[in-house]
């Protein structure tokens, strides 16, 4: 047997409640007591559809609760779900009905009080089990995951791992009673010169080249030499 949540059981027990007590007086004759119920003679066809939709709305619970019975998941256009809250409004809105337009010479029988309130129990149960009151908490998620608007997660996807927070640097603090220190500024390199009080290096001239004449250059015409005889 599956695990059963309390809106399940509300919604099991309040159609067996609807469907016992149409048995009994939904109106009574004021002056005799003589009550007629959902099954009798001038209520048969309107009010017995009351107990029926409590029958139904049970056993679309019960079914696949206790006796594991695959359900459609679609039965003429509406889910399982849908057609329990639709059979449970019904119940409520023909024992209401009933409630309020009891005529002139009758009175409210227990029967139709008993009925209203097993309708009622199905709708409160089919929202209690939506909500996921006292279920598992995988069925609570998976009823979480059929309401519209809800995509449910792809498999295989993970979320991704938090990422390290970086800290800043931590700076150490100086004692007390110390001035803080200063980083020296860098000074700028003076360009390097001939120490201070000598005086600046000339350039000697190179001498020129022996072997080397401008252009249009014509040597010196040596004197004649005398020589002795």
């Amino acid at each position: 047997m599956n695990h059963v949540s309390p809106g399940k059981i509300a919604i099991i027990a309040g159609g067996a409640v609807t469907f016992l007590f149409s048995f009994l007086s939904w109106w009574t004759v004021s002056y005799n007591n003589h009550g007629n119920s959902a099954w009798s003679d001038g209520l048969f066809g309107a009010a017995t559809w009351a107990p029926l939709f409590g029958v139904v709305a049970a056993l679309l619970v019960a079914l696949p609760a206790f006796a594991n019975v695959k359900l459609p998941d679609d039965v003429l256009g509406f889910t399982i779900d849908q057609l329990v809250l639709v059979a449970g409004l019904f119940a409520s809105l023909i024992t209401l009905g009933f409630l309020i337009g009891t005529p002139d010479g009758f009175d409210v029988g227990i029967g139709l009080i008993f009925c209203f309130l097993g309708s009622a129990a199905i709708v409160v149960g089919w929202f209690l089990d939506r909500q996921g009151v006292g279920a598992k908490p995988a069925e609570a998620a998976g009823s979480a995951l059929q309401q519209p608007g809800v995509a449910p997660p792809l498999q295989g996807d993970a979320p991704p791992p938090p990422q390290p927070v970086q800290q800043p640097p931590v700076q150490q603090a100086q004692p007390a009673g110390y001035p803080p220190q200063q980083q020296p500024a860098q000074q700028p390199v003076p360009p390097q010169g001939p120490p201070p009080g000598y005086p600046p290096q000339q350039q000697q001239p190179q001498a020129p080249d022996p072997g080397y004449a401008p252009p249009g250059y014509q040597p010196p015409a040596e004197p004649p030499t005398t020589g002795s005889f």
